[in-house]
């Protein structure tokens, strides 16, 4: 990740310069270094990739010198001991899951089938004859097609006891 950082020096001038860093804990400590050798920070952005992240620099520029990162991880560490027993996930939740996603699964298929006879109604009527009407009207009867199978696959799992 990149750090670009904008500073004030105390002999009133403005720095800006940039650096590498593999984890945001040595960019936190960089950060506590610049203020501790007289600088203010003005400004701090992290670059990972496309993505750009102003960070906060007042904690920095108050003096607080404890590394809220190392912080956190002293917190997990003791915390992920207290906590070695799994979940219990029972048959009743793993069903219930299966419905749920079943019955979106229902829902979606339905809207599709909506959808495609609403769009195959349309083209009917208002595209003139020609091979693209032709090639969007079998897709369009190919989806309603995938569309009823796959309702009554499901309808007929679900007259199963």
């Amino acid at each position: 990740m990149l750090l670009i950082i904008h500073t004030h020096s105390p002999q009133q001038a403005r720095k800006e310069f940039s650096c590498f860093f593999d984890d945001l804990e040595k960019v936190y400590d960089f950060l506590l270094a610049v203020k501790q050798g007289g600088d203010e920070v003005l400004g701090a952005k992290v670059i990972e990739g496309q993505v750009h992240y102003w960070l906060g620099v007042e904690a920095i520029n108050l003096g607080l010198t404890a590394n809220p990162f190392q912080q956190l991880r002293r917190q997990w560490e003791q915390a992920l001991p207290l906590l070695t027993t799994p979940p219990v996930f029972t048959v009743d939740c793993f069903q219930e899951r299966r419905l749920a996603a079943q019955q979106t699964y229902l829902a979606n298929l339905e809207e599709t089938l909506y959808q495609s006879l609403s769009l195959l109604e349309r083209a009917q009527l208002r595209l003139r004859e020609g091979p693209q009407k032709t090639s969007l009207l079998r897709h369009y009867w190919l989806t309603i097609a995938r569309c009823h199978t796959s309702l009554g696959r499901i309808r007929s799992m679900e007259a199963m006891p």
